[in-house]
């Protein structure tokens, strides 16, 4: 797709899903069916990701309400169109948005296999101290909630729409209802695990939209492990190989590559006792052949944690977002 033509359908959905006022605060009730229909909320609270067996990680509970959440971050939620629904999100804003006009790059953080709109918000917490003790610049920070399980694809049957609803409604909702540098230079995307295969697969579907790009551990399994997630192929994927390698980012990469290289800028971090480094390096093995930079940092004696890699290598990938945003 081409970039102007991207854009401009970009801005046709804005225009019909961002005419609402302030955020609402009432989601709509479930309905039960083994495969739920367009927007279909669970009024449940989530549960533990379960391998084998369908249907376990599904319906997705598209609002969560927080019981306390870091200072400088509010839950709001919008109008889904694509999902007929209202989905939640959190915003952190950095000290003086209240007070002055000016505007700001954002980052959205893409949370991993079971969680929500709440699940990474502490992570603002390392943000906000990062700014105030002058290692970035002041930023925005967006923890969108993309569906447990949904790998952030859309789903082959078309009720979960995790794709589409961020990119041609929540994107532009927050370029429309706060302060952001609305344009790929202002924008850049992050996530972990689950969150970290999203922000790849989304930065290398949509290279226009975003200046950068970090990935925490991606989980970046193949089909044959990915088929372990019975639930995950069967309500996402529809069984079909070949529409999860339509959303693989190695895939979506090697499709991309001349919009990619010298334009997205690219870190990955993952522990180096992760099952999941071998996926990882084997990415990074595709970029260079492809000729396309990225910086890869193995933190050894770590595993899959989203904690540990954000307490050794958070500030890292906040200063990378920022030297993006600076154009460097």
């Amino acid at each position: 797709m081409k970039a102007t033509y991207l854009v401009s359908l970009w801005m046709l959905a804005a225009t019909v899903s961002c005419a609402v006022g302030r955020p609402s605060s009432t989601a709509p009730a479930s309905r039960a069916a083994s495969r739920p229909a367009h927007g279909e909320v669970s009024t449940r609270a989530s549960q533990p990701a379960q391998v084998r067996g369908k249907g376990r990680l599904f319906p997705i509970q598209w609002v969560n309400r927080p019981d306390k959440l870091p200072p400088g971050v509010q839950h709001h939620t919008f109008h889904s169109t694509c999902m007929n629904c209202e989905v939640g999100f959190c915003v952190y804003t950095p000290p003086g948005y209240a007070i002055d006009d000016r505007r700001y790059p954002v980052i959205y953080w893409l949370h991993g296999l079971t969680g929500n709109e709440l699940l990474g918000v502490q992570h603002a917490t390392l943000l906000h101290q990062a700014i105030v003790d002058g290692q970035v610049p002041p930023m925005m920070m967006v923890f969108v909630n993309g569906g447990r399980g949904s790998m952030y694809c859309d789903s082959a049957d078309g009720t979960i729409l995790p794709d589409t609803m961020m990119i041609m409604e929540l994107i532009p909702y927050i370029d429309k209802n706060y302060r952001t540098i609305p344009s790929r230079e202002g924008r850049a995307i992050e996530g972990f695990s689950m969150g970290g295969f999203g922000a790849l697969k989304l930065a290398f579907k949509y290279p226009e939209l975003f200046c950068s790009v970090v990935g925490g551990a991606p989980a970046l399994a193949d089909w044959a492990r990915m088929s372990l997630y019975e639930d995950i192929t069967h309500r996402i994927f529809d069984d079909n190989a070949k529409v999860f390698e339509a959303n693989y980012p190695p895939e979506l990469v090697k499709k991309n590559a001349d919009r990619i290289r010298g334009k997205l800028r690219i870190r990955i971090v993952i522990g180096g006792d992760d099952s999941l480094k071998r996926y990882n390096d084997s990415l990074c093995k595709l970029l260079d052949e492809l000729g396309i930079r990225y910086e890869y940092e193995v933190i050894e004696g770590v595993s899959h944690s989203r904690g540990k890699i954000y307490q050794a290598a958070g500030v890292k990938g906040f200063k990378f977002q920022a030297a993006s945003f600076a154009g460097r």
